[in-house]
């Protein structure tokens, strides 16, 4: 499943942009393939994600559902963090703010998801305040983002069902 995304871990294993670096095992920041359609966010990479570079079950179950429901590949719909390191401690929107750098670097390789799903409310509110997502909570566009994508929470089941209506039509009926 998640193992066989290419990780930035050699790229930002040497990150010192915020404070969790301290404390942290590992790195887990998997990269964006340029046809990525939906990435599915935790808030943060534990240590167990960190020490087994794999997300962690519960996100693994939320992407594998969406793959099977959309017709999706491991390329089109992938798991993530909006923080990729540090101990398992509350994680801050200054975390995320500098943890975002990750993202840029994505729209910079020209990855650019129509749909960012944020698994709970506690994301949503982290990349709101970040700077990730718009005030409503409904845009995915961090500077440098070549087309802001729309945000949806794992919670949210209508606007999902919405959401993936248009991308099914868009992609064909898939």
């Amino acid at each position: 499943m998640g193992r066989s995304l290419v990780t930035l871990s050699d790229r930002w294993k040497d990150c010192v942009r915020c404070e969790r670096h301290q404390r942290r095992l590992a790195v887990y920041a998997p990269v964006w393939p340029e046809d990525v359609e939906v990435v599915v966010f935790g808030s943060l990479a534990t240590r167990a994600v960190q020490a087994a570079q794999t997300p962690e079950p519960d996100l693994l179950a939320v992407v594998e559902a969406l793959r099977g429901a959309l017709g999706l590949s491991e390329e089109t719909c992938i798991p993530d963090h909006l923080a990729a390191c540090g101990l398992d401690t509350r994680l801050t929107a200054d975390e995320v703010a500098a943890c975002a750098q990750r993202f840029v670097q994505h729209a910079a390789s020209r990855a650019s998801p129509k749909v960012i799903v944020l698994c709970g409310e506690r994301a949503q509110g982290l990349a709101i305040e970040a700077g990730l997502v718009d005030v409503a909570g409904s845009t995915w566009g961090p500077a440098g983002a070549v087309m802001p994508a729309k945000v949806v929470t794992i919670e949210d089941r209508h606007a999902l069902e919405m959401v993936f209506s248009k991308l099914r039509a868009s992609s064909g009926g898939k």
